[in-house]
């Protein structure tokens, strides 16, 4: 074959002369083509995102809340890497999950490093907003042969009999913890009950079978993680409960190391109910013998809830807990469900009262 002629030597707008112009164009289309490539693949951009975590527990630990935080990141990579990972984002196709466990701050950019989406679309964390994500983890403890007891309502009780009487349960370390000082507070231990039986009905004099009675899985309102799946209870009926009404005074009970004379905790503090003054005035029904519920006056129930270090720091919101009784020793007599609660908060006092 006879090679084209150079551009120069054909004819202006002649067949060799739009040849020679077309294998030119060609020529140049390739080579900025293979350019344009080479410099989205080696040149870097940097684009900025805004997205949620979500922290999920490493094996045998739970996270508090929140799980879930909205974090800013900057990534760098192809600018096809951007695009590809911002199209998925808005999408909802991007999952940011971070494991927590023992450790309490995470450098969020490491953790992004490794995340599926950034690495498939090959990008790179630069920085990230906050740098530290500040978690609380409790490691999950067992705890062995747990007391089950009977919750019961319309008969006072003589000999109760619960198979299996105990069971291990799961449970968070430091819930674990603080469900055994606030009971202590009670002059109490931990224990599990029943799924509340109705004995109204029940014959005084009476034995009662009850089987495949559900435990409830909560301590004090921590939930728990229980083995044992159901128990058996025979109980002896004396007789059938009376029930009185009685308006109390709920007060707050502090940590001891709130009262102590080099602690300005209690002093800088005031307490809030939601209700104002009327949070604190609650109305219960007791339930008990009629003997013992004539010896019970209103002023012999001392009703109160207990303050914890993390009332502090929720100022904005009304916390809520719920109310502990205890009556005069020698009174079988306990409070009818719904067991009322308080709702309150605690701010900074914004004058300091002076000393008596």
């Amino acid at each position: 074959m006879t090679p084209l002629p150079y551009s120069s030597d054909v004819e202006l707008f002649s067949r060799p002369w739009w040849f020679a112009r077309l294998r030119e164009a060609t020529v140049v289309f390739v080579i900025t083509v293979v350019v344009w490539i080479y410099a989205d693949a080696r040149l870097t951009e940097q684009k900025t995102f805004t997205a949620t975590v979500e922290l999920t527990p490493a094996a045998g630990y739970v996270v508090e809340p929140p799980l879930r935080r909205s974090v800013t990141f900057t990534l760098s990579g192809s600018r096809a890497g951007l695009e590809t990972f911002r199209d998925k984002l808005a999408q909802g196709l991007v999952r940011l999950p971070i494991e927590v466990g023992p450790k309490s701050r995470l450098p969020l950019k490491d953790l992004l490093a490794d995340n599926a989406a950034i690495v498939k679309a090959g990008l790179t964390a630069v920085s990230t907003v906050p740098e530290v994500l500040d978690v609380q983890a409790d490691k999950v403890i067992s705890v062995a042969d747990v007391p089950i007891e009977l919750d019961s309502k319309g008969a006072t009780l003589g000999d109760v009999t619960i198979v299996p009487a105990t069971t291990a349960i799961q449970v968070p370390q430091k819930a674990w913890k603080e469900i055994q000082d606030r009971l202590a507070t009670q002059g109490k231990k931990p224990s599990l009950k029943t799924a509340l039986q109705d004995l109204t009905k029940e014959t005084p004099g009476a034995k009662v079978r009850r089987a495949d009675l559900a435990i409830v899985a909560a301590i004090e309102g921590v939930p728990v993680s229980v083995e044992a799946k159901s128990v058996t209870a025979t109980v002896a009926i004396r007789q059938r409960a009376a029930v009185k009404s009685f308006t109390v005074t709920v007060r707050a009970l502090v940590p001891p190391v709130w009262a102590a004379a080099d602690n300005t905790t209690w002093p800088d503090l005031v307490l809030e109910g939601k209700n104002g003054s009327s949070e604190w005035l609650k109305t219960i029904n007791v339930s008990g013998s009629t003997t013992d519920l004539e010896k019970l006056k209103p002023e012999d129930i001392v009703a109160f809830f207990v303050l914890r270090e993390q009332h502090k720091n929720r100022s904005e919101t009304f916390d809520q807990e719920k109310v502990l009784f205890t009556f005069p020793e020698g009174l079988a007599l306990q409070v009818e469900n719904p067991v009322p609660t308080v709702e309150f908060r605690l701010r900074k006092r914004t004058e300091v009262p002076t000393p008596p």
